[in-house]
């Protein structure tokens, strides 16, 4: 009887598919972020759910935003902010070594945990998670030089480490900053006095990638997790399940097949707006080359794209990731259909997201971890049962949010971290605004809050200083940065969406600022 009542319980639960990108900004066809993307999945499934239009994630770069969502805890709770010490497994951080991430709080009421691609931050895997894996992050295909490398491994990011530069790059670009064409296949020649014997070809996983054509080629890492995806959902699965997708794309480097690259013509692609002097108005310390925990990295990448060929080179650059981005709206097409096709498509909730957005030349920056729009806003859409279908949502949410949302949708106890961190979960249930998109009263607050960490190096076990750290509070209406030496930003995106013009010290909005400044300091615990 009680295993009875059990298996019906476990029916009434829904499933979960969660899809994240690696790098993914606002240039998607539902968020428009730019007018040529071609996104045709995603805007189906934005026509099929709830699209929020002013979604932020709560720290601009890969291991604190992924450190952050899954536990559903703010990096200024934590002290895990950034890069200074991104090294450092986020479990030796003394706060989040004992909370627990959603995909654990899941498991632990009754779901299967599957996952593929990259859900944890490289080299800050917590393996032990899942049930069902499938493949592990990989941005190749990769260039090599045929020097001897060892057994791929995840934890050392030897695929990475064992790579080499396209030999079309210009010269100085690193293995982060390459991209262009799978067709392109890389010959790099012998150099015997450098002990490199020379390879023709790519590389995944450390093993050869046989590419002859675009219709005669080995899968890439995200089709190998679209493909997994597609045989998880025609298998029967006797409990709920929660299944992650890491999508790695359009994370560098920037390599597509041709067919993608093609869908964007160089003589008719348009690069973002971008004012020359956009840099005027904004704060020394943003311009630092040390002052960021990735110092001046996204300065160095746009002058290094400009030197090598100008504004006629950013825009091959940019072809580039418009084509990533179009490749995996192909590969989350697929596990769409898959998931339609499945004895759980009438039960199943669809999240897509991104770890963080990435410039793409605005503010002379192409990177990521900066306190504007075009590093903090990212997708996320949803769809599933008894979720409208192709409304818009303009409340300002993060990507924290997630964990509470799914404790609302799957019915389980709140308060996760009661036998752990004893951390309330910072973020808030988003139930309310997908039941109504336009009005719905949610208890969260007016603005989305995003850290950006210092060059603050720290021991394993601190956590960053509150004060040190880069803050912006990103409401329906303005955005407000605060510097850790006090500079302040703050822009209206109703007359200014580009972010150009500086009003922080315009005193017709002085109001505007202390109230914003005010809801920050209440959120994050900073002191006047």
């Amino acid at each position: 009887m009680i295993f009875t009542l059990l298996i019906t319980a476990f029916a009434e639960k829904p499933n979960f598919i969660i899809i994240i990108a690696d790098d993914l900004n606002d240039a998607v066809g539902p968020l428009g972020g730019h007018p040529q993307v071609i996104t045709p999945h995603l805007d189906k499934m934005a026509a099929e759910g709830v699209n929020f239009l002013n979604a932020q994630i709560n720290a601009p770069v890969c291991g604190p935003s992924r450190a952050s969502w899954l536990t559903g805890l703010y990096p200024h709770t934590t002290g895990y902010y950034g890069y200074a010490f991104v090294w450092d497994h986020w479990r030796t951080n003394r706060v989040l070594q004992n909370s627990i991430t959603f995909i654990d709080y899941l498991k632990l009421n009754g779901y299967q945990a599957m996952g593929t691609g990259k859900i944890f931050h490289n080299e800050q895997e917590d393996e032990e998670v899942w049930d069902v894996f499938g493949y592990a992050e990989s941005w190749g295909p990769w260039p090599w030089d045929g020097t001897p490398d060892v057994e791929y491994d995840v934890d050392t990011l030897s695929e990475f480490r064992n790579s080499v530069v396209h030999p079309r790059m210009p010269e100085g670009f690193t293995i982060d900053e390459q991209f262009g064409s799978v067709d392109d296949v890389p010959n790099v020649p012998a150099d015997p006095e450098m002990g490199i014997p020379g390879y023709k070809g790519w590389r995944v996983y450390n093993k050869p990638y046989r590419y002859v054509s675009d219709d005669d080629r080995d899968p890439m890492p995200d089709e190998l997790n679209a493909m997994w995806v597609e045989e998880q959902l025609q298998q029967k699965h006797d409990k709920p399940f929660i299944m992650c997708v890491g999508i790695n794309r359009p994370h560098t480097p920037l390599f597509a097949p041709q067919e993608y690259m093609d869908m964007y013509p160089l003589d008719t692609l348009k690069l973002p707006e971008i004012n020359p002097n956009d840099l005027d108005d904004v704060s020394e310390e943003l311009k630092s080359p040390t002052k960021l925990s990735t110092n001046d990295y996204g300065y160095e990448k746009y002058d290094n794209i400009i030197n090598a060929g100008g504004e006629a080179y950013l825009k091959e650059w940019l072809q580039a990731y418009l084509a990533n981005i179009s490749y995996i709206d192909v590969q989350i097409g697929r596990m769409l259909d898959a998931l339609e096709g499945s004895e759980y498509a009438e039960n199943t909730y669809v999240i897509f997201t991104s770890d963080h957005g990435h410039h793409m030349g605005e503010k002379n920056y192409v990177f990521k971890n900066s306190p504007w729009e075009e590093s903090t806003r990212v997708p996320f859409i949803v769809k599933g049962p008894d979720i409208p279908e192709g409304e818009d949502c303009e409340t300002p949410i993060t990507l924290i949010d997630m964990f509470p949302t799914l404790i609302s949708m799957a019915d389980l106890p709140g308060n996760p971290n009661r036998w752990g961190s004893q951390k309330p979960l910072d973020g808030h249930d988003l139930t309310p605004l997908l039941k109504d998109p336009k009005a719905g009263k949610w208890d969260g607050p007016d603005i989305a809050v995003t850290s950006v960490a210092a060059n603050d190096s720290l021991d394993k076990y601190e956590g960053g200083e509150l004060e040190k750290q880069f803050f912006t509070a990103r409401s329906k209406r303005y955005r407000y940065i605060l510097c850790p030496n006090g500079d302040e930003e703050l822009y209206d995106h109703e007359t200014d969406p580009n972010e150009w013009t500086n009003l922080a010290y315009n005193e017709d909005y002085a109001e505007i600022k202390k109230d914003l400044r005010k809801q920050l300091f209440s959120i994050t615990g900073h002191r006047e």
